[in-house]
C-alpha cells in the first residue's frame, strides 16, 4: 500500500484531520480511504448502502485500521436533497473538514456536496496549520468527448449512439465536468483569497467499465489483466490529498491535472477552456435552482 511504502517526507501526518471520500465502500475509493486512515485521519465513508459500508469498515479494522477512525456517512449522490442532508449531518458531528475527495462520477451531486460543506471547509482554513484540499477524481477519458457546450439543460442530456465508444463518451463527459469544475472552483477560491487547494486527477485505468465491454464473457478477463489495481491507483489521489509537496508548490498545483505516478498531465482542449468552465458552473446553478431547489 502506498502509505506504508513511503517516508514521512512523502505524506503528511493526518492525525487530527478529518476527511470525506465519496463512493468509498469498494474499489478505488476504498483504497484511498484506507490510505488516509492509515495516515491518521478520521475518514467518513460516504456511500449509500449501510450493509456494504459496515462490511467494508469491518474489513478495514481487520486489516489494522483503528476502530472508530472510519465512519459511515449515508450519501446517495443522485438524491440531491439527500446530499444536503448528508452534508448537514456531517457538519453536526464535526468541527472541521480537511480533505474532501470526490471519487464518484456524478457532477450535480458533488457540486451540491461542495456547496453545502463550503462553510465548514472555509472555517477549517483558519485552524492552526490548516491545509484544506478538494480532490476531484477524473479520467483521461475526458480527452475523448465530442465538442460540447453548457448553455441549456439539454446540454446535460446528450445522447450518443450505442456501443462501447458511446459509453466511453458518456463516461468522459462526466469526467470532463470534473476537470472543468476543478478549474472554476479554484478560480473562485483564488478570487476571494480562500486558501483551499483543488486538484483534478486521472488515477489510472481502474476496472470500473465492465458494462461497456462487447462480448463481455471473453473481454472482461482480458481487461482485468490490463488495468491498475485500486491500491496502486490510489497513489496519485493520496499524493494530491496528503503529500506536503502540492502545498509547498501551491501555484504549480492549483487546479492542475495529475496522472498516475503523480505527474502533471495535459488537460484536453475543452478541459482547459476557462469559459467552458464558467458556463458549466452557471448552468449547473441555474438547473439546480429551477429543477431541484426551487421555492
Amino acid at each position: 500500500m502506498f502509505w506504508s511504502s513511503t517516508t514521512s517526507r512523502d505524506m503528511n501526518d493526518l492525525s487530527g484531520k478529518v476527511a470525506i471520500v465519496t463512493g468509498s465502500n469498494t474499489g478505488l475509493g476504498y483504497a484511498i480511504l484506507k490510505g488516509l486512515a492509515r495516515g491518521g485521519a478520521k475518514v467518513y465513508m460516504a456511500a449509500r448502502n449501510e450493509t456494504k459500508a459496515t462490511s467494508a469498515i469491518a474489513a478495514l479494522e481487520a486489516d489494522g485500521i483503528k476502530p472508530g477512525s472510519v465512519v459511515w456517512l449515508k450519501l446517495e449522490l443522485s438524491d440531491l436533497d439527500g446530499v444536503v442532508k448528508a452534508a448537514e449531518e456531517f457538519m453536526s458531528k464535526e468541527t472541521r473538514l480537511d480533505i474532501l475527495i470526490n471519487n464518484a462520477a456524478v457532477h450535480f451531486g458533488h457540486f451540491v456536496l461542495v456547496q453545502t460543506l463550503l462553510p465548514l471547509l472555509i472555517k477549517t482554513t483558519k485552524a492552526l496549520e490548516a491545509d484544506v484540499r478538494i480532490i476531484n477524481v477524473s479520467s483521461d477519458a475526458h480527452h475523448h468527448v465530442p465538442e460540447v457546450q453548457f448553455q441549456t439543460i439539454n446540454d446535460f442530456k446528450l445522447e450518443w449512439k450505442s456501443g462501447m465508444s458511446a459509453g466511453i463518451a458518456r463516461y468522459g463527459h462526466t469526467k470532463l465536468a470534473n476537470v472543468l469544475f476543478t478549474n472554476e472552483l479554484q478560480r473562485r477560491f483564488d478570487e476571494k483569497d480562500v486558501p483551499i487547494l483543488v486538484i483534478a486527477l486521472h488515477p489510472g485505468l481502474v476496472f470500473t467499465f465492465a458494462e461497456l465491454l462487447p462480448l463481455r464473457v471473453i473481454t472482461e478477463p482480458i481487461a482485468r489483466l490490463l488495468v491498475t489495481s485500486p491500491d496502486k491507483a490510489s497513489r496519485t489521489p493520496l499524493f494530491a490529498a496528503a503529500s506536503p509537496i502540492p502545498r509547498e508548490k501551491l501555484e504549480t498545483y492549483k487546479a492542475n491535472y495529475l496522472t498516475p505516478t503523480c505527474q502533471f498531465g495535459k488537460k484536453s482542449k475543452q478541459g482547459a477552456d476557462p469559459e467552458l468552465g464558467k458556463d458549466l458552473w452557471e448552468l449547473t446553478e441555474k438547473v439546480l435552482k429551477e429543477n431541484f431547489f426551487s421555492e
